[in-house]
């Protein structure tokens, strides 16, 4: 349950008497609560391979089995987006000669998920099709500014019976 506590900015007012500044400070706060209908976050995968190839192929294809699953469960192309690749050579310093021992290769999708409700199913899924990195889990409301604008409104109308 998201919690939006919205200070109204402060009002002032002047009075002249006595050729002195008095300052009146009125505030309020609006609370509304909503479950979050959206969630945002990041799944991966990072293998070590002793070919470049044969790595970088495993990690397609769990990726690519991973939007595949998506798809199939209802979420948009547009809402599934490539963040990060990543290939690093390792060095066996051991022998003589510096050679490449084996290979990193990464790749990480961001996801958003319109139906909060899917969400562990997803998750859960993933990693049995070879998801090793869920991350940065974050819950929102897809009409936060409407949500924002509305706390915004009861703070002022608050004030105003203050100011009454």
């Amino acid at each position: 349950i998201l919690l939006f506590l919205m200070n109204f900015i402060d009002l002032q007012s002047q009075s002249y008497l006595y050729q002195n500044e008095r300052t009146y400070v009125i505030s309020a706060e609006a609370e509304i609560r909503m479950k979050p209908d959206q969630v945002y976050f990041y799944v991966g995968i990072e293998l070590r391979g002793t070919t470049l190839a044969e790595t970088k192929a495993r990690v397609s294809k769990v990726i690519n089995d991973v939007i595949a699953y998506s798809k199939s469960k209802g979420i948009e192309l547009k809402n599934i987006q490539t963040t990060h690749i990543s290939i690093i050579p390792n060095y066996d310093h051991r022998s003589e000669f510096t050679e490449i021992g084996n290979y990193s290769v990464s790749q990480n999708i961001g996801i958003l998920l319109e139906d909060v409700a899917l969400y562990d199913e997803l998750i859960t899924k993933m990693i049995d099709l070879g998801i090793n990195k869920v991350q940065d889990i974050r819950f929102s409301l897809s009409n936060y500014i409407e949500i924002k604008k509305k706390a915004r409104i009861r703070s002022e109308e608050h004030t105003s019976e203050l100011q009454s």
